[in-house]
């Protein structure tokens, strides 16, 4: 996953220059901004439970992080090994609504 950095290699006004490089010493210090993430909220409300049940992302990769901010009703099991390009995979028990940041965490 290619990251954009921010090039100041080619500027001349060096006040300028300097404060592009703390910009970008600070926005790679935030946990947040290192990776790719969305916030989602849904519904989940299949007929029969327990359900394991597959939610379409549209990330356009494979994600590896859910963190969780909020559940309404039974708390979801995130199947990560059976996540793909196009769907994430959960089971629950009952009826939930989810708010989550879904993404993966880089380094990079």
């Amino acid at each position: 996953m290619a990251r954009k950095q921010i090039d100041v290699s080619q500027m001349d006004d060096v006040p300028t220059k300097q404060n592009f490089e703390i910009v970008r010493e600070v926005f790679g210090s935030v946990p947040f901004l290192k990776g790719k993430f969305r916030f989602f909220e849904f519904t989940i409300s299949s007929g029969t439970y327990p359900a394991t049940v597959l939610y379409k992302h549209n990330l356009n990769f494979v994600p590896k992080d859910v963190i969780l901010l909020s559940v309404i009703g039974p708390t979801p099991t995130f199947n990560y090994s059976d996540f793909t390009l196009e769907n994430l995979s959960l089971t629950t028990s009952g009826q939930s609504t989810i708010r989550a940041i879904i993404g993966t965490y880089s380094e990079n």
